[in-house]
């Protein structure tokens, strides 16, 4: 299957922009699916965080025996 880079950018894009209306939100890529992106396909919101974490922009914590949570990157 082959992710449209349109729609990941989209995706992104709405993470970016749910983050900075809410600043201290955070959740699984499976939570920002059915609650922040409603209609998004987990593979498209998946490769939008990764995109976002590899830019700085959101941050990955593990959490043992769960999925990863993806929040705002805090400055440094």
């Amino acid at each position: 299957m082959t992710l449209s880079d349109d729609a990941v950018r989209v995706a992104a894009d709405l993470i970016q922009q749910y983050l900075t209306d809410h600043p201290d939100a955070a959740d699984t890529p499976n939570g920002i699916r059915a609650w922040w992106l409603t209609g998004v396909s987990t593979a498209v919101v998946e490769a939008a965080l990764e995109d976002l974490v590899a830019r700085g922009i959101v941050r990955r914590q593990e959490v043992p025996g769960a999925s990863p949570v993806y929040s705002r990157a805090r400055a440094r």
